[in-house]
């Protein structure tokens, strides 16, 4: 897994860095939170691995910042502050973990792997078929007769993938948001992904995702 890591202890980072490479994660490390939101964009990784505090600075401010820009990046947050009020706003900004340090080398593996994206339970193929659609599992692609292949993003094709598995079924807010949010509800970043699904739609297809109201979604194809 890509990873950037920020943790403005030396010595401290060089260990944990040496760790992470040797169970086969590509780190990047920083050392402050100057050009962070750049140094993202940049680096394009799969998780952040942020220490609240560098320096004389608290990184708490910077997580709606990077929710809102990076609403699919997985952030986990390390600290040695145990008070609740601080490990709570770290969760209501946008953090899907919060680990106190000292770092524990198994635990942080541990959750960078829950994090991974998971291999489809629903078929063994490496292709879902629905309609004139095609979804390529090992590219997170989406593929249509006669048009170009559309490469999704992580959440968008994990989304996509659910609901392919089971066309015509009802699939639950509730189920869509522990599978792919981890359990953290994020309304408005489901009710976008849907949105921009449904624009990859051709309608006269046939194929349309139903919302359910207070349920959840559903997609079909028609005849």
């Amino acid at each position: 897994m890509r990873i950037l890591f920020v943790e403005d202890d030396h010595e401290l980072s060089g260990l944990i860095l040496q760790g992470l490479t040797l169970l086969g994660h590509e780190t990047r490390l920083l050392d402050s939170l100057d050009n962070l939101l750049e140094h993202l964009n940049e680096s394009q990784p799969e998780l952040l691995l942020l220490d609240l505090e560098i320096g004389e600075r608290n990184a708490a401010h910077l997580l709606p910042f990077i929710h809102d820009r990076y609403p699919e990046l997985p952030v986990i947050v390390a600290s040695s502050h145990v008070e609740g009020e601080i490990i709570a706003h770290c969760y209501e900004s946008g953090a899907c973990h919060y680990v106190k340090k000292p770092y524990d080398l198994k635990e942080l593996d541990y959750l960078i792997r829950s994090l991974s994206p998971q291999p489809s339970p629903a078929s063994q193929t490496d292709t879902i078929r629905l309609g004139a659609y095609t979804l390529d599992l090992s590219t997170h692609e989406l593929a249509s007769d006669g048009n170009p292949r559309i490469k999704l993003d992580k959440k968008t094709f994990h989304l996509l993938r659910l609901l392919m598995a089971k066309p015509g079924q009802v699939i639950s807010r509730e189920t869509i948001f522990e599978q792919i949010w981890n359990g953290k509800a994020s309304s408005d970043s489901l009710n976008n992904h849907v949105s921009r699904l449904r624009k990859y739609f051709n309608p006269a297809s046939g194929v349309t995702i139903e919302n359910i109201k207070g349920i959840g979604f559903k997609l079909s194809v028609g005849l």
